[in-house]
């Protein structure tokens, strides 16, 4: 009985290993630079980025800035078919955040007015599951965008440039942010890839969901939450 259950450990660790990846851990994906990054280097990060005053609620649309800054490229805003309106008196979302693009667009937590659903989705280029679901959440990206959902990737900052690499590589279209600790709180989960679901009115929806998923899962999952709304 002991060696059955022992068995189904060692099964069910195995399973988990195939989906996730340990955040912050060595691993051979990884190289020298990023295994050596530390909590310090991301908090300095994320102090840096504190030093901005950040954006009211009537400056941006949708959550994002409409002036990028001069290094950016002009990037079409995120359709609003089924934009949710939240009048700035009701704001009051369950976490706040002030970050930035790829393209340097600056966003904030207002942008989730801006669908009935967003899934935001943290990953990293060296974490095999993060990067083979990607075709997959861009594919739901793509395919529930009329049904009122938004997509955002998010990734650590320290990585700009092989995270923009691969999410290039692979053709992802959806908007990726930058980390920073605000969203500690949902997502600092300690595996990648870590997903959350957030309704209009920032509120975020069930437990962290760790692990890469199909297309079928995730597809199943949005439904549940869309019906919801």
């Amino acid at each position: 009985m002991k060696k059955r259950i022992i068995v189904i450990l060692l099964a069910m660790a195995v399973a988990f290993a195939a989906t996730a990846c340990k955040s912050g851990s060595d691993t051979t994906a990884k190289d020298s630079k990023h295994n050596n990054s530390s909590k310090e280097d991301k908090d300095k990060s994320d102090t840096n980025n504190d030093d901005d005053p950040g954006l009211g609620f009537m400056d941006i649309f949708g959550g994002k800035s409409e002036e990028p800054t001069p290094t950016a490229t002009v990037a079409e805003a995120i359709p609003t078919e089924a934009a949710a309106t939240v009048a700035p008196e009701e704001w009051n979302p369950d976490f706040t955040f002030n970050t930035t693009d790829f393209d340097m667009f600056r966003w904030d937590d207002t942008c989730f007015a801006n669908a009935k659903l967003t899934m935001i989705n943290l990953w990293a280029y060296w974490c095999g599951p993060c990067v083979g679901e990607l075709p997959e959440i861009e594919k739901i990206s793509n395919d529930y965008a009329s049904k009122g959902l938004q997509v955002f990737g998010i990734s650590y900052p320290e990585e700009e440039t092989e995270n923009r690499e691969m999410a290039a590589e692979q053709g992802i279209t959806y908007q990726n942010l930058f980390y920073t600790s605000d969203f500690d709180q949902y997502m600092d989960s300690g595996y990648l890839p870590t997903t959350i679901f957030v309704d209009s009115k920032g509120h975020v929806l069930g437990e962290a969901i760790i692990g890469a998923r199909s297309y079928e899962d995730w597809a199943e999952i949005i439904d549940n939450y869309l019906s919801q709304q």
